[in-house]
C-alpha cells in the first residue's frame, strides 16, 4: 500500500524570529527574563515561587498547574 503523501503536520513546530528594530531596547526587554531564568533555582531554594509560561498557544498543556492560595 503506497501513501500519497507522508505528511505529519502534528510533528511540525514553528519558530518565529523577531524583527529587531532596536537591538538595545530588545536587550533591555530580554535581560530581566534571562536573569530570572538564571536565578530560578536559587529563588526556588529560598522558597520563592517562579512560574514559566509557554507562548505556544496552539499546543495544550498536559496537566493543569496547581493553584496557589493568595
Amino acid at each position: 500500500m503506497k501513501k500519497e503523501a507522508d505528511l505529519k503536520p502534528h510533528l511540525n513546530r514553528y519558530w518565529l524570529n523577531p524583527t529587531i528594530a532596536d537591538p538595545d531596547q530588545f536587550k533591555d526587554n530580554v535581560q530581566p527574563v534571562s536573569d530570572l531564568y538564571r536565578d530560578a533555582p536559587a529563588l526556588a531554594a529560598e522558597g520563592v515561587p517562579v512560574h514559566s509560561g509557554d507562548a505556544m498557544t496552539g499546543i495544550p498543556a498536559r496537566e493543569q498547574a496547581p493553584r496557589l492560595s493568595p
